[in-house]
């Protein structure tokens, strides 16, 4: 019958339809990934944990991924720090100095970095990093202390104040090849830890001043400003850091 002929043919050509229905559906988009990652970091020193940590390098650390497994990574880093002791002017007329010694302490820091970073997945939080970052910084300490001390009446020695002031300045550029660990929070948020090898050049330079002024005549009794002070040192350096720096992203842009 025409009909028994017929059905095979109509299986058939379903058969080759639906075949050729699923070659030409698109691939699921198994390779989204957030492509802008926006992350807060800190370098915390495991020498003298607590004492040494009361301030930390904190930095903005950039990353565009541009493959799933692939990201540009840009950073800053800005360390400041300022502390100072003062005394309050000897109130007793018969005290003409002060007891203890004053001081100002200023840190300012600032660096940049660029560099390329590769991940590879362990499980669905866990991901394993690779990769290198190329960086430059400066930064600038400045030591300002004084200290006064009680003249000689009888030989017609009036008090007088001794400053010093120190100021260390330093540059370096380095490149630091580096593997980490991160740990997905939530499916946008992220923690993650580096270890790093930092091969770098490093020049400081040292510059110093002492100067005596009398406290009664306001006059300056002696001045330093010996070039001798003055030091440069330059050198390369290596060195290994369990803990470069430690970090939280964000992602956005999908």
């Amino acid at each position: 019958m025409l009909i028994t002929r017929l059905f095979p043919m109509a299986c058939l050509l379903a058969l080759t339809a639906t075949a050729h229905a699923q070659t030409a559906a698109p691939a699921a988009d198994t390779a989204r990934f957030y492509r802008h990652h926006l992350g807060l970091t800190a370098s915390p020193v495991l020498d003298g944990f607590f004492r040494n940590n009361r301030s930390l390098p904190v930095g903005l650390l950039y990353k565009r991924q541009t493959a799933p497994n692939k990201l540009w990574r840009f950073g800053v880093v800005l360390n400041q720090n300022y502390s100072r002791r003062d005394e309050d002017n000897p109130s007793p007329p018969t005290t003409m100095v002060k007891v203890n010694e004053e001081y100002i302490l200023n840190t300012l820091g600032l660096g940049a970095s660029v560099g390329r970073e590769l991940t590879k997945p362990f499980s669905k939080r866990w991901t394993g990093t690779l990769g290198a970052d190329v960086s430059a910084g400066f930064s600038r300490f400045t030591r300002d202390a004084r200290k006064q001390s009680l003249g000689n009446a009888n030989q017609g020695v009036n008090p007088s104040e001794y400053r010093q002031l120190d100021q260390f300045r330093s540059f370096n550029a380095a490149v630091a090849p580096f593997v980490g660990l991160r740990y997905a929070i939530r499916t946008y948020l992220y923690a993650s830890a580096e270890s790093a090898i930092k091969v770098y050049y490093f020049r400081e330079t040292i510059g110093g001043r002492i100067t005596q002024t009398d406290l009664v005549t306001r006059q300056i009794i002696s001045l330093t400003r010996d070039p001798g002070l003055v030091i440069t040192d330059q050198s390369f350096r290596t060195r290994f850091q369990l803990i470069n720096q430690v970090t939280l992203h964000c992602q956005i842009g999908r």
